[in-house]
């Protein structure tokens, strides 16, 4: 017991340093632009770019909608709210067909690559370098090169488009994501009026955003760590079997894991927090783990049968791992994103032990260099890579656009004007997006005016309930586990689109504890002036 009292003392104090440091860095400290040098992702951060006074209105929102619930009755366990989300859902999916019809193109970096070696498959073409190599050098990419694959049968099997389908599905499982963290707030809260927010928030924020027309491992795995936390919520009073119980759990994360091995940072949440904060004897303990072993079998039997349909041989010479994204993530000059020189350093060795041991030698090299304040304002410049930017690097990496359908229409071109990219916030070509993007100001503003009271609410959550709680500790961890990754590995803010659902589940649930305090606080002392 003093061992867990211990631990959950060190993790609360690593949740609100984390989440000051990080409030800090979005509100106060400016990134170190003079040593910034690396052209391919350079980013014009949101902060930079917007009105000051948009800030002022995204607090002022936080502010009404605090005092509107302030109004409201306490509906604790109230009628869950089908009526609303059957609506909300069939308009938010009609909105989403029609943003995907409108703006969706041909992607090309690495999605393209597999999107080509998928094509090749279903021809029964054979090529070395899509069909076989990239993904030695790429296997996290298996996944969606399977799904591709179905996807691209169905398309000669019915003569449909296949990547419109593709990015249909995308934006279908973003829907299922706002439903499944409305579901979790409900579970949590059992009051509608936050079912609302949550709802409004997870559509605005993840379900109508840019990068739901490109169906990558960003926007395909959006729906695991939300439908996991759910899961859990379903399953953390159940009295059945312990190794079921924890086997259901965990093979959401589990199987996902190869499509996103950012999905497992909330496993690794859960499982801390339950261990901290659940009663275990000995035999469950041992069962719990046993549940754990046998979700971690499935996934790479599962790994194993896709690698062998598709005829991928692996070769640990030429795979990237874990040693490569820590080579990124050091690199000041370039903020922890991809870079060329890195790139070049990589590829230099053909023997993966002397490679791995040079990048290693070159991780500590850098670190020292750098010092206590240097690798303070390297985790600046992360943190407003990974955090300041609500658009999560939309159009900041060249060569998205591979090819653009032509499309007539005045809705078309609208759309187009507003979601496509333009020069100025980030390293756009002038003629990536082909003459669109005329209104694309509007969509930076508006999400920007979105993501404040997001971060704000869920940095408040974080410190305000920290690891108290199984649930508290679950979402706190998984927050600290999402910023260590993106300050020690490759620094990317498209990385975060997979936990914006959980994200908005946190920030629902600080607005929640926030409207709390505010009415056990400030309306009590202002109940008793005027008596």
């Amino acid at each position: 017991m003093r061992l867990r009292k211990v631990i959950i003392i060190i993790t609360d104090i690593i949740i609100i340093v984390t989440a000051l440091f990080l409030a800090l860095v979005i509100f106060v400290i400016k990134p170190d632009k003079e040593n910034y040098v690396f052209d391919i992702s350079k980013q014009v951060f949101i902060s930079e770019v917007v009105p000051n006074i948009l800030w002022v209105i995204a607090f002022l929102a936080i502010l009404f909608v605090c005092l509107y619930f302030l109004r409201k009755r306490n509906d604790a366990d109230d009628t869950f709210p089908k009526m609303f989300l059957g609506i909300a859902t069939v308009l938010l999916l009609i909105m989403q067909m029609i943003l995907v019809y409108t703006t969706y193109f041909s992607v090309g970096n690495d999605a393209g690559i597999v999107a080509k070696g998928a094509r090749y498959f279903v021809e029964g073409i054979s090529d070395e370098f899509y069909n076989l190599r990239y993904f030695q050098y790429a296997p996290n990419n298996m996944y969606i090169y399977a799904i591709y694959i179905v996807v691209f049968k169905i398309e000669k099997l019915l003569n449909i488009n296949g990547e419109l389908l593709l990015a249909a599905i995308s934006a279908l499982l973003s829907n299922v994501s706002v439903i499944l963290s409305s579901l979790c707030v409900w579970e949590i809260t059992r009051k509608r009026c936050y079912v609302y927010f949550s709802y409004v928030l997870g559509a605005t924020c993840f379900a109508l955003q840019a990068w739901v027309i490109v169906p990558y491992t960003d926007s395909l795995s959006i729906i695991f760590p939300v439908l996991t936390l759910y899961i859990y919520l379903k399953m953390r009073n159940w009295k059945g079997n312990v190794i079921l119980k924890w086997l259901i759990i965990l093979i959401v994360p589990m199987l996902s894991y190869s499509l996103k091995p950012l999905n497992l940072i909330i496993l690794i949440g859960i499982c801390i927090a339950s261990f901290l904060h659940e009663k275990y004897g000995f035999k469950r303990f041992i069962m719990s783990i046993t549940g754990v072993i046998i979700a971690f079998l499935i996934g790479f039997l599962v790994h194993f049968c896709i690698e062998k349909a598709l005829n991928i041989v692996p070769d640990d010479n030429k795979k990237l791992d874990i040693t490569w994204y820590l080579l990124l993530g050091s690199n000041y000059d370039s903020y922890g994103q991809f870079n060329l020189a890195d790139y070049n350093l990589i590829f230099s060795y053909d023997d993966p032990k002397e490679r791995d041991a040079k990048v290693l030698e070159c991780v500590g090299e850098r670190i020292s260099d750098m010092g206590v304040s240097g690798l303070f304002m390297h985790w600046v410049n992360e943190s407003h890579v990974f955090f300041n930017d609500p658009t999560f690097g939309w159009g900041v990496a060249d060569k998205t656009f591979e090819e653009i359908p032509v499309k007539e229409g005045s809705l078309t071109r609208l759309l187009r004007d507003i979601y496509y990219p333009a020069a100025g916030y980030g390293f756009v070509m002038n003629n990536q997006a082909e003459g669109y993007g005329n209104y694309y100001f509007l969509y930076v503003i508006f999400r920007q005016i979105i993501w404040i009271p997001i971060i704000s609410l869920m940095l408040f959550y974080c410190i305000y309930r920290r690891n108290r709680e199984a649930t508290s500790g679950i979402l706190s961890l998984t927050f600290v586990g999402v910023f260590l990754f993106s300050m020690l590995f490759e620094t990317s803010s498209r990385l975060l689109i997979g936990y914006l659902p959980v994200f908005v589940v946190t920030a629902t649930l600080g607005l929640n504890d926030l409207v709390d305090l505010l009415r056990t606080k400030v309306m009590k002392k202002l109940t008793r002036k005027r008596t």
